[in-house]
């Protein structure tokens, strides 16, 4: 008991030490000394500075202040160690070797793979293809994309590859430097990358903030944000606190201009976020690893918002599993709103921030190090079978589908999403391991319900095929005479997951259209008849679905004589539609017709 006051003296008395951050650009990183480090780092933290990602010691704090951040906390006791005072990167490689890479060596990279290997490599400019423009400053965000036969989209699942959100973290585009490496050195040789990109478009962003990278190497190397001018003589919004999927929570960023981890004025109000946003929109990426420093962890799923407790497992299980193959640990996000809870919450579950180094700009040696370090939670991120793939298209054209997809047996609360892609209708579900239920709908046609069972080892495939509204599965008959010879037999608007069926016919018309025992007609010797029927290729009486061409698949030939009809004979027929289960999957309405 006596523990628990002194812990609540001590915080009450640095809650009346931390006055609200007066703002400022970052310039030193220092030491705060305290009994109490993790209360004071949440104290700091709520009144505006910048203490992401820093270190916590047993009796220590360390934060980046501005020179009146420095001085308000010097009026009210604290006596702030200075670590490293800011300067423009460019002018302090002496301490930190020549070896990193600025925006135009960055560039100059990812052209010169291009020009190399144009069938694998092709540089790709997001923000005109995704973005509103370029950024404040005219700078574009880029990103390669690394694929067998890379000149065409194919129908492949799409992997992200993301680094500095945040600017002075400079050893994260180096990560994503290596990787670019990796895969093209290693196509056609090594026999894990080539599978890969044989099977997969791996998209790789080095910078998706390059006007804040270009402050860190040109101004000040403590540099965070982007260069919003917020017009309150502040600049800059945290681009990892401003995706739209929980930006507003109370575990969203700060709402402060001058804070270092501003969440801006609204969801997804800067440039860099809103190209970021589209591009995964558009391509709905099935994984995603986002790298950042420093502290050597795998961030999991939510902060303090709720998320389904089975998926939150799974989501967290698959992080530890990535964090134990090199070593790292795991911890929560430092905030909603960020770049990998944005691709949980509306593209995708598999989605992870790693938290590389052991500060924001190591040697040059120390971050080629971490590289090699980092390799083996990458290639098990690759190798991740992910839990379902298919594709939603139209049950009639067989065209691809955007379409809305929940997963009836995940109980989303927070707004989450699922879709199917435009371009070719594929998606791709990372769930946990157990029987679900999926539901596809889309304007325009009936919503439809499928089992698919998951299993942590392995990709189940479900492929959906949606059905129009306001259309019938409809039987049409005609003839010119003579016989079952001359019959005219088409199938419209065949039901979703339709794999085979039957075409009734009856002469027994006596009773009322559609009234009949069997499926809508009288039964006779010839209705039986038809139903005993085996499968067979072009058969008129048992077909299989979906048909090539025109149904039936080969024209109807009997041999001559076989059934003379008189003239004016009447028959009914009824088409069934079955599924692989098997189950009935729709009726038509009774044709009758007459020879």
């Amino acid at each position: 008991m006596l523990r628990i006051w002194t812990y609540l003296l001590v915080a009450s008395t640095l809650m009346a030490q931390v006055p609200q951050s007066p703002g400022g650009d970052p310039y030193y990183r220092a030491k705060l000394f305290t009994p109490t480090p993790t209360a004071l780092q949440a104290l700091l933290d709520q009144a505006g500075y910048d203490t992401d990602c820093m270190p916590v010691g047993p009796d220590f704090v360390e934060v980046v202040l501005s020179p009146q951040e420095y001085g308000v906390l010097q009026q009210v006791g604290f006596q702030p160690v200075v670590l490293e005072t800011a300067a423009p990167l460019s002018a302090i490689l002496g301490d930190i070797p020549v070896g990193y890479h600025d925006l135009t060596a960055i560039r100059n990279i990812l052209l010169a793979k291009q020009a190399a290997l144009p069938a694998l490599c092709k540089v790709h400019n997001l923000s005109t293809a995704y973005g509103p423009s370029l950024t404040v400053e005219g700078r574009a965000i880029e990103a390669i994309k690394i694929s067998a036969n890379v000149l065409v989209d194919e129908d492949e699942p799409n992997i992200l590859i993301a680094t500095s959100h945040h600017a002075r973290e400079i050893s994260t585009p180096e990560e994503a430097l290596d990787l670019i490496e990796r895969l093209t050195a290693g196509y056609g040789v090594d026999p894990s990358i080539t599978a890969l990109l044989n099977t997969h478009e791996i998209w790789i962003v080095p910078v998706v903030n390059p006007d804040g990278v270009n402050t860190v190497w040109t101004t000040n190397n403590l540099w965070r944000k982007n260069r919003r001018n917020n017009g309150d003589g502040t600049f800059g919004v945290d681009l990892n606190r401003n995706y739209p999927h929980l930006w507003s929570t109370v575990c969203g960023g700060s709402t402060i201009t001058s804070s270092e981890t501003y969440r801006g004025p609204s969801a997804g109000s800067e440039v860099e976020t809103q190209t970021m946003v589209n591009f995964s929109r558009s391509r709905r990426f099935a994984k995603v690893l986002d790298f950042h420093s420093y502290g050597r962890d795998v961030l999991l799923s939510y902060v303090c918002s709720p998320i389904p407790t089975a998926l939150g497992s799974a989501i967290d299980s698959a992080g530890i599993s990535l964090a134990a193959s090199v070593g790292f640990g795991t911890r929560d996000p430092s905030a909603e709103g960020e770049h990998q809870i944005f691709q949980i919450g509306e593209i995708t579950s598999y989605a992870y921030l790693i938290e590389m180094n052991l500060s924001f700009q190591p040697a040059y040696s120390v971050a080629l190090s971490e590289a090699i370090i980092l390799w083996p939670l990458v290639q098990s991120f690759f190798n991740k079978p992910m839990s379902i793939r298919g594709h939603v298209t139209d049950a009639l054209s067989g065209l691809p589908i955007a379409a809305n997809l929940t997963v009836n047996t995940v109980a989303w609360t927070q707004g989450e999403t699922r879709k199917s892609r435009a371009l070719n209708g594929a998606y791709d579900m990372f769930l946990p391991a157990g029987s679900h239920m999926i539901t596809a709908s889309a304007p325009g046609y009936q919503n439809l319900v499928a089992p698919v069972t998951v299993s942590a080892t392995s990709t189940a495939t479900l492929n959906l095929a949606l059905q129009p509204l306001n259309t019938t599965f409809t039987l049409a008959l005609s003839t010119n005479g003579g016989g079952f010879g001359n019959l005219n037999l088409a199938l419209n608007n065949v039901p979703a997951g339709t794999v085979q069926g039957y075409t009734v016919f009856s002469f027994d018309t006596a009773a009322p259209v559609g009234t009949g025992a069997l499926i809508g007609i009288s039964p006779d010797a010839l209705s039986y008849n038809c139903i005993a029927q085996p499968l067979a290729l072009g058969s008129i009486f048992h077909w299989s679905w979906p048909a090539s061409g025109v149904y039936p698949q080969v024209p109807i030939v009997f041999p001559g004589g076989s059934f003379p009809f008189p003239a004016g004979l009447q028959a009914d027929g009824v088409a069934a539609a079955i599924s692989a289960s098997p189950s009935l999957l729709g009726t038509t309405q009774v044709v009758r017709i007459t020879f």
